[in-house]
């Protein structure tokens, strides 16, 4: 029994001491560096929304026609969305070329008779001046405040939806 015992500790040694070696880098590979800088990038599920090489967040400054243009999406989108009486293939349609890639994934199988709003009120940007890429508009309706995320992939693109955002129901 004693030598089972020793038999087992040596091989928990060994695993350990193999565990320890497998898990070590050279420390001039550059690799990682380049990973580190894809993966800040911000994603929505396994879709990248920005360029890998595009300029850091900070660096989009965002200016009143940025503005202009990130509410204007956002309302536009939020008049194609709130149609409930659409049919699913025409409410797509029209929205697509709104959309992010994701975004055309995740709406595809929308039903729009299941949106209960057909109106809204004015929107209100929410941007963070640290972040020129991303922006949420935010609409009242009767049925609660809904919510536009929207991305661009740098300055002078345009920018897309990224996602609806509705209201919680009763809890």
């Amino acid at each position: 029994m004693l030598h089972t015992s020793y038999r087992v500790a040596a091989a928990v040694a060994v695993a350990v001491v193999l565990a320890g070696c497998a898990s070590t880098a050279p420390a001039s590979d550059s690799t990682p560096t380049r990973q580190a800088q894809a993966s800040s990038a911000p994603t929505v599920g396994e879709h990248p929304q920005v360029v890998p090489d595009a300029p850091a967040a900070s660096s989009v400054a965002w200016d009143q026609s940025s503005k202009t243009a990130a509410l204007d999406v956002a309302t536009k989108a939020m008049t194609l969305y709130a149609r409930p009486s659409v049919g699913e293939e025409k409410w797509l349609a029209d929205l697509k070329p709104l959309f992010t890639p994701a975004a055309v994934e995740d709406y595809a199988y929308v039903d729009p008779s299941l949106i209960p709003i057909s109106t809204f009120g004015a929107g209100d940007l929410s941007i963070d001046e640290s972040n020129g890429y991303a922006a949420l508009a935010r609409f009242g309706s009767p049925a609660g405040t809904y919510a536009v995320q929207l991305h661009r992939t740098g300055k002078d693109a345009p920018f897309k939806v990224v996602r609806f955002i509705v209201p919680e129901g009763p809890k």
